[in-house]
């Protein structure tokens, strides 16, 4: 009987199985009981929010690595780099005025503005470097731009082909540039005087140009010390032909001086005339002139304040005579020789280029410098 109770006692009811089944699966959650022994439920909900702020962090770090990535954007205002090369930007056009000052000051370098040219369109400027005209190939197209035109369009570039002196010889080229391009509209035209330098402080007005039928038909218009010059020349007729340059105000309205030059020739051949400044209000000009092996050169100095003539010379390179030594023959001319835009009298030998004589003006004069 004993042992049939103990043995009893040993198993457990039925009835108790869930009671013990608790305690089991309480002992199994008591591990995780210490870690926040005091509040075992609350713990359990502090670690859900613990878990829900570290899922939070995670896009924390991602505005974290956002900073470096957004300094980036703050970079490109930073570097200088970009301050210093506008600086250059702004220091490049300080060359600009020494290239307009060291533009050529003899027509033989400019366009002659009555030349006629076959247009076949018309653009505006985007700064981009122009077609040069290709003497070999005249009809190659090449780019004016129409700012250094008296009829010029400002902002435009003109592509043309060909130039023509002679009307009939550019009509009948006309025709053929319309055969052989039908759709580009071509016109045989003059863009009139060109203008130099390229931004001149002087311009003939509109009423000046319809008073004075003169400005329209030069070839060439150089703004200079205050006022206007006019370059224009005649053909060969009757064996002589005349190079013109007139002084207007710088308005055009007024002719203030004329000066010209004749010579006799056998067919159109080119006077060619520089034009410089001497000091404030004296205009420099020299034509030179060659016709068989001789060259002739007329310097004149005009004071446009008191619209006088303050100084005058003739020269004769060569003699055309078969068998003249010209090597060894000194040569006189009025050349810019130390680059200050202002022509020396010089005294030169051709064969080595030596100088045996250097003059500056000099209050009215051309003096002799000591080392020529």
């Amino acid at each position: 009987m004993k042992t049939g109770i103990t043995s009893r006692s040993a198993v457990l009811p039925r009835r108790a199985w869930p009671a013990l089944l608790t305690l089991v699966a309480l002992a199994c959650v008591t591990p995780p009981a210490p870690a926040d022994a005091s509040q075992p439920t609350t713990s359990t909900g502090a670690t859900e929010s613990e878990a829900g702020s570290a899922v939070e962090q995670k896009p924390a770090p991602a505005q974290a690595a956002t900073p470096p990535t957004a300094s980036p954007p703050t970079t490109p205002p930073a570097p200088a780099t970009t301050t210093a090369e506008s600086t250059p930007a702004t220091t490049s056009p300080a060359p600009a005025p020494a290239t307009a000052s060291a533009e050529s000051p003899c027509d033989t370098d400019w366009v002659d503005g009555q030349t006629r040219y076959i247009v076949l369109g018309e653009r505006a400027d985007d700064g981009k470097p122009l077609e040069h005209f290709r003497p070999s190939d005249p009809m190659y197209p090449y780019d004016l731009r129409g700012d250094r035109f008296l009829f010029g369009d400002k902002g435009s570039i003109y592509t043309a082909v060909g130039r023509f002196e002679d009307r009939e010889d550019g009509k009948a080229a006309l025709q053929q540039v319309e055969r052989e391009r039908p759709s580009s509209r071509a016109v045989l035209t003059t863009l009139g005087p060109y203008l130099v330098p390229e931004s001149p402080t002087c311009r003939p007005s509109r009423v000046a140009r319809g008073k004075n039928p003169a400005i329209d038909s030069a070839s060439w218009i150089v703004a200079k010390e205050g006022v206007l010059l006019l370059g224009s020349q005649s053909p060969c007729k009757n064996g002589t032909l005349t190079k013109k340059v007139t002084v207007l105000s710088c308005d055009g309205m007024k002719t203030l001086m004329t000066d010209s030059v004749q010579h006799v020739c056998d067919h159109d051949r080119h006077v060619d005339t520089c034009v410089y400044s001497l000091e404030p209000g004296i205009v420099f000009i020299k034509h030179a002139y060659t016709l068989n092996g001789v060259t002739s050169i007329q310097a004149r100095a005009l004071d446009v304040r008191t619209k006088k003539q303050v100084f005058k010379q003739k020269l004769t390179n060569g003699s055309g005579l078969a068998g003249e030594d010209t090597d060894n023959t000194p040569e006189t001319d009025f050349v810019d020789v130390d680059g200050d835009g202002i022509p020396e009298q010089v005294v030169s030998l051709p064969d080595t280029g030596k100088r045996t004589s250097v003059r500056k003006w000099h209050q009215g004069k051309f003096v002799e410098t000591r080392s020529p």
